[in-house]
């Protein structure tokens, strides 16, 4: 049985991963092998060539998004979540893979724990055992997106309600 798509990374999603990775058109060491394009991960040997198209970054691009798209779709379970959420999830992801830190994430999302998720993601700053200035900064960003508008909670529900009240006790004065 096929997971429906009913996440997808919205194309501005896919700008804040593009805007994140950089383009490189030139095969580069990472972490633990070596990337092209917009970080699609080669593996652990070196390509035999050393460059590639910009139309081949896109095409590599696609392939990976659409592998994340399909991950988020089968990790989370929570249908409420917002765009934010899901294209800082699909950076989340497309910067670490779809296993055990998209698992640990999906588990707050799927509990509506937006907050835990991103005190979660900002955890994950290490590369080959040691605090890295890039993922710091990128988790930043990430965490950054996945709360944009949850900043209301109960302070902005109460808030909301005494208005109301506010209105209601106004307009029965009034007649």
């Amino acid at each position: 049985m096929s997971t429906p798509n009913y996440y997808k990374t919205s194309a501005s999603g896919e700008d804040f991963i593009k805007d994140i990775e950089k383009l490189s058109l030139k095969v580069y060491p990472d972490a633990d092998g070596y990337s092209v394009g917009y970080g699609h991960y080669l593996g652990k040997e070196k390509p035999p060539f050393t460059t590639i198209t910009k139309e081949n970054a896109e095409t590599f691009f696609f392939a990976d998004i659409t592998k994340i798209n399909t991950a988020l779709n089968k990790k989370l379970t929570n249908r409420n979540l917002p765009q934010n959420v899901i294209d800082a999830t699909a950076s989340f992801a497309y910067n670490l893979g779809t296993g055990v830190y998209l698992t640990t994430l999906a588990e707050f999302l799927n509990k509506g724990d937006i907050k835990g998720a991103a005190a979660y993601m900002q955890r994950i700053v290490y590369s080959v055992g040691k605090r890295n200035e890039g993922l710091i900064k990128r988790r930043k960003k990430e965490t950054e997106l996945l709360l944009q508008g949850s900043g209301g909670g109960l302070l902005g529900a109460l808030f909301f309600l005494l208005v109301l009240v506010a209105i209601f006790t106004f307009l029965k004065l009034k007649k």
